[in-house]
């Protein structure tokens, strides 16, 4: 009786670990291996394209600080420029500049009349306000625009050429606001300058 009671014994044990190890390989085969996820890619798109008349636009307000920065820099280095031997100094100058017609006289003068006070600038002039107000087409390509700045003067001190404070018998404007028309050829030039002076911004 007892060894049928082993051999009983052993052949549940033997049934048991059969079961488990079924159990387990049944467990390896069905649970299912997670697919590794493809990343995904951003939707390329085109970039925004501007119109004519922003393009015209973002056009001329550049040259309009390319006038500007350059007008500082004749006044910020005027003994640079100012020459005893060469009268016409200040016309060769502007007329390196993206300007014409009036406006281009204009400048000139303004420019000789500065290097005859023989002072310099310290300091750059502020663009407080620069308006477009209209820009004419022809044949989708513009023609001419008028814009409208008022110029921020008070930052700006005005030395000798040793770097002292000088002396005016007039007291130098604080603001100034440009009436502008401009022509395009080839690029935007400045053609004339309505000039108003010591209007706050």
């Amino acid at each position: 009786m007892s060894k049928l009671r082993y051999a009983t014994a052993g052949l549940v044990i033997s049934l048991a670990l059969l079961t488990a190890c079924n159990s387990d390989d049944d467990s390896a085969i069905t649970d299912p291996t997670p697919e590794a996820e493809t990343p995904s890619r951003p939707t390329l798109t085109a970039p925004p394209t501007s119109s004519p008349e922003e393009q015209a636009a973002e056009e001329l307000e550049a040259t309009f600080r390319e006038i500007i920065a350059a007008w500082d820099e004749s006044k910020i280095n005027t003994s640079d420029y100012v020459s005893s031997d060469d009268p016409g100094w200040a016309n060769d100058l502007v007329s390196s500049w993206p300007v014409h017609l009036d406006a281009q006289i204009e400048l000139e003068n303004w420019t000789a009349a500065w290097g005859a006070s023989a002072s310099e600038q310290v300091g750059e002039t502020i663009i407080a306000t620069h308006d477009i107000t209209d820009i004419e087409f022809s044949d989708d390509m513009p023609v001419t625009a008028e814009s409208r700045a008022c110029l921020d003067l008070t930052e700006i001190e005005i030395v000798d050429y040793d770097g002292e404070p000088a002396e005016f018998s007039y007291e130098p404007t604080q603001y100034q606001t440009w009436d502008m028309t401009w022509d395009y050829v080839d690029e935007w030039r400045l053609a004339t300058i309505g000039l108003t002076v010591d209007e706050p911004c």
